[in-house]
């Protein structure tokens, strides 16, 4: 086998076992939002308590608003997954509460008609979750 054959089976088993990790988190994800459901809601911690149980390396994040000053005391809480071993290159957020965080008191129709397209809970990369908020200008 040559140097670019070698190099691209590794690249190509590289990102299968990184996919494999991605569909992994994301079942176990939603298993867990079905329970949380059923006991009475969400807690991010104990999302992130659970996780690790599972063997994923989870971090609490907080964000924090800035900007004007009625958006400086925004807080908001997501996960941070990182792979382990072969995977360490793969880094994913966790948000359960992705929609909630663009809600506004009295929307205007068009408003509540394009958040309804936004997705209600994010898994994936930094990478995917760019253009879900980016505004085009």
């Amino acid at each position: 086998m040559n140097n670019v054959s070698a190099v691209t089976v590794g690249s190509v088993f590289r990102l299968t076992r990184i996919l494999a990790l991605y569909v992994q988190l994301q079942r176990d994800f939603r298993r867990l939002m079905r329970i949380f459901d059923t006991d009475g809601g969400v807690d991010v911690v104990v999302m992130a308590s659970r996780l690790s149980l599972m063997g994923y390396q989870v971090t609490v994040r907080t964000a924090i608003g800035g900007g004007p000053s009625c958006f400086k005391n925004l807080r908001h809480e997501f996960l941070t997954v990182a792979g382990e071993d072969q995977y360490k290159e793969a880094e994913y957020v966790v948000d359960p509460f992705f929609r909630e965080q663009f809600r506004i008191p009295q929307p205007t129709a068009t408003y509540t008609a394009v958040l309804s397209m936004v997705p209600e809970e994010f898994v994936g990369t930094a990478s995917r979750l760019i253009p879900l908020v980016s505004i085009p200008v």
